[in-house]
């Protein structure tokens, strides 16, 4: 049964422009709360700037899910806006989910579920703390294997001043934690195939 039955994902359609991602990374200077298993990572980096309203979503969804007991594989890291901090857990991970919020012009608070590579880079100001995942990607080793990511979020409705995301996007956050809570152990326990 899929753990997600509510959510209403919107995916990419062929030669859709992506959307682009409105914060990535931002430093919370440690990586408190994250569990460890070096022999099966799968990652989950909040991100976004928790000042600026539903932009910080990513980082309430990461928190909303280390109230939960997480899979023994998962790593949680609160990033924030400093996509250079993710670089060490980048270069253990085997699968990424960034959570984020995603600006593709729908309602607010719509769930949205992409690849990295659907998505537009943005940069702000061309600092390291405006590089993002792609520019981060780019800094590991050569020939080093790229993990799978995907990002989940929802459609921000607003990124003014404010510590509280807006209603809408806290209404929607229960239903985003959710389905990434079931994507996680989806990653983690992957269905056996009956051998023949």
């Amino acid at each position: 049964m899929d753990p997600c039955l509510d959510c209403a994902v919107h995916t990419m359609t062929p030669g859709e422009a992506g959307p682009k991602i409105v914060s990535l990374l931002q430093p919370n200077g440690s990586s408190a709360g994250a569990i460890h298993d070096p022999l099966n990572p799968i990652l989950v980096l909040g991100l976004g700037n928790e000042l600026l309203q539903d932009d910080g979503l990513g980082i309430h969804a990461l928190r909303m899910l280390r109230l939960q007991p997480p899979p023994a594989e998962a790593i949680l890291a609160e990033i924030g806006t400093a996509a250079l901090n993710a670089l060490p857990f980048l270069e253990d991970a085997r699968h990424v989910i960034a959570l984020d919020a995603i600006a593709a012009g729908d309602p607010p608070g719509t769930l949205h579920h992409y690849t990295l590579q659907e998505l537009v880079p943005t940069s702000i100001s061309g600092g390291l703390h405006d590089l993002g995942l792609h520019g981060v990607l780019q800094m590991l080793p050569p020939g080093h294997p790229i993990p799978n990511i995907e990002v989940w979020g929802l459609e921000p409705a607003s990124t003014e001043l404010g510590l509280e995301p807006t209603h809408e996007v806290a209404r929607a956050l229960p239903n985003l934690v959710q389905c990434v809570s079931g994507r996680i152990a989806e990653l983690s326990h992957p269905a056996t195939r009956p051998h023949t």
